[in-house]
């Protein structure tokens, strides 16, 4: 996006496409592993660096696969709209490790712009949490990580919360957190 200077666009839904693809000549990663669409600059290569997660995957179990297997993944990321504009600078952040001699992803991404007056019109973000944080951990109860946040609502007609969650993980008791259907107390 850097060069092209799109501010005062409007966009009615903005879709991400996330592409992952054996490297050539490579095996996949082997494991799956969290990993995080983030916008990091936004207005210029000068401007300050921040952390603002735009989608949140698994990446998937890959050793078997070979150099023509490739699967997207999309979300829509529509609620980060007017983040879009002008420069920004968009970093893939895999939390794995592969082997840089014999595997790895060959990651693309992409995103689908659809101009048009947006369904709702942005007025403020606040990040509430961010973070891993453990489901099931004996030792740390999830809700010691996750306090209570009173949003105040006086001026507002409508809040959208969103949770960009993907359940991996291991639970002490069940040993399968990520395989087992938790629905909240």
């Amino acid at each position: 996006m850097d060069g092209v200077s799109l501010e005062g666009t409007e966009y009615r839904k903005v879709v991400l496409y996330v592409t992952y693809r054996c490297p050539q000549g490579l095996h996949c990663g082997e494991w799956d592993y969290i990993d995080a669409v983030q916008l990091r600059r936004i207005g210029s290569a000068n401007a300050a660096s921040q952390t603002i997660e735009i989608a949140r995957l698994i990446s998937p179990y890959g050793w078997k696969f070979d150099s023509t297997w490739s699967f997207t993944w999309h979300v829509d990321v529509t609620d980060f709209a007017f983040l879009l504009h002008d420069s920004i600078e968009v970093e893939f952040k895999h939390t794995g490790y592969e082997s840089d001699n014999d595997r790895g992803w060959l990651v693309t991404l992409d995103f689908e712009m659809t101009e048009g007056r947006p369904a709702i019109q942005f007025y403020h973000m606040d990040t509430l949490w961010c973070g891993s944080f453990p489901y099931g951990d004996t030792n740390q109860s999830i809700e010691t990580l996750l306090h209570k946040i009173s949003v105040n609502t006086d001026s507002t007609s409508l809040i959208r919360f969103r949770i960009q969650q993907t359940g991996h993980g291991m639970d002490d008791s069940a040993n399968c957190a990520e395989f087992s259907p938790n629905t909240g107390r």
